[in-house]
């Protein structure tokens, strides 16, 4: 029997199979098509169910099974993206992404309502940002206030998921907590938010602890998987990759990839700060995360400077940077953007373990992490070692599982 673990991430979704022994037997992508990127970012509903199926059903063709060979399912995503429904499940919106930037005038409104003033200590984000559900829900209200009714829901992505897969609205804290609609501090639901927007409880998925069962696949899904298979909410996709890294107490994981982050495990919640993201993880513990732009900004670079070719390419040159160089050489260049990136991340573990008693062990893994120019400048900058490690979010879903049923 295999543990289904399912990713649903900005780019694309992903779905990897495991076996009891937490080794995976295949896997299968499928990427997003938005129809609109900007200012309105939005998805089709067709092509969101769409693709749920392209990769459930394809990691079950590249594994050569049977879905009935699927004992468990687990999903972790982004964390934002959410549809509205009227009373009779009919969709009334697209998937408004996180990524959409409609409400920029709209957050001006809330925060002039002084009703906000401690919403840092409710969310896991410091300020109201356009992709919050806070902001967007507030906006769409203000263009389309008959969506409203009643007996709406709001259904965030994965919760979306889970409603195909069991015919039950659910979410976790993890989750939840990223949403501007849920308090950390009161871990349920915030008072402050859902009378702002004019919301009932029974208007938002059931919130359950992050890596717990939500629900049991239901008779007749669409998927055709086995009905009673019980159905985990995996929190979003950097707490399963640190999950899937076995991340302790105190130890930072840091991710080089499109976003450069750096993540630690807590027993307790660290203080609201403008550059951090923090929320609940597995067993009554806490994360906190710093990210920002990392090969985002060196792919930005080398679309600017053609000569890079590649992101190969670019590391090579940095590998040859020179005081003897001009400063504006295409090695120097190079070499300052990594420069630059592991400045900031050094910045970022530094105000993550501000709290700590012992220095953070450290652990290092993303695509950026195989680059040995890369590596070497910043272990220059962060004068600490640090072990190499592979991690993925499905790996992470997959442990979850796991040790949710050995508990």
């Amino acid at each position: 029997m295999f543990t289904l673990a399912i990713d649903l991430g900005s780019t694309g979704f992903k779905a990897s199979l495991f076996s009891k022994d937490l080794r995976e037997v295949a896997s299968a992508t499928c990427a997003l098509e938005y129809l609109t990127t900007s200012p309105k970012c939005e998805l089709s509903v067709e092509h969101i169910q769409k693709t749920f199926l392209q990769i459930i059903n394809g990691v079950c063709k590249n594994a050569n099974i049977s879905k009935q060979d699927i004992s468990s399912v687990g999903v972790s995503s982004q964390a934002q993206t959410y549809i509205v429904v009227n009373e009779q499940y009919k969709p009334l919106t697209n998937f408004i992404s996180w990524l959409d930037t409609r409400s920029t005038n709209t957050i001006i409104d809330i925060l002039n309502t002084k009703k906000f003033d401690d919403f840092q200590n409710h969310c896991s984000f410091f300020n109201i940002e356009t992709g919050l559900q806070l902001a967007t829900l507030a906006d769409l209200q203000k263009t389309n206030p008959e969506y409203f009714t009643d007996n709406f829901k709001i259904i965030p992505l994965p919760s979306y998921l889970f409603f195909l897969l069991t015919g039950k609205f659910a979410t976790d804290n993890n989750i939840a907590s990223m949403n501007g609609l849920f308090s950390l501090s009161q871990n349920q639901y915030w008072e402050t938010a859902l009378d702002y927007l004019n919301l009932k409880q029974h208007n938002l998925p059931k919130v359950y602890n992050l890596g717990a069962e939500v629900a049991k696949t239901k008779q007749g899904n669409i998927f055709s998987l086995t009905k009673d298979i019980p159905v985990f909410s995996c929190g979003n996709d950097q707490t399963a990759g640190a999950y899937g890294a076995d991340l302790k107490q105190n130890q930072i994981l840091i991710t080089l990839g499109t976003a450069q982050v750096a993540y630690i495990c807590t027993p307790t919640m660290q203080n609201a700060h403008k550059d951090i993201i923090r929320g609940n993880y597995v067993d009554g513990l806490f994360y906190a995360l710093t990210a920002d732009n990392g090969g985002a900004v060196i792919s930005e670079l080398i679309r600017n400077n053609p000569q890079y070719i590649d992101f190969a390419t670019f590391t090579d040159y940095a590998d040859r940077a020179s005081v003897d160089l001009p400063s504006d050489s295409l090695e120097n260049k190079a070499y300052d953007c990594l420069f630059e990136l592991s400045t900031k991340l050094a910045n970022n573990i530094k105000l993550l373990s501000q709290n700590t008693t012992e220095t953070p062990q450290l652990f290092l893994t993303g695509g950026g992490s195989k680059n040995r120019v890369w590596v070497k400048i910043l272990n220059n900058k962060l004068r600490q070692g640090f072990t190499m490690l592979e991690t993925s979010p499905l790996s992470g879903v997959a442990k979850m599982i796991l040790n949710y049923n050995e508990r």
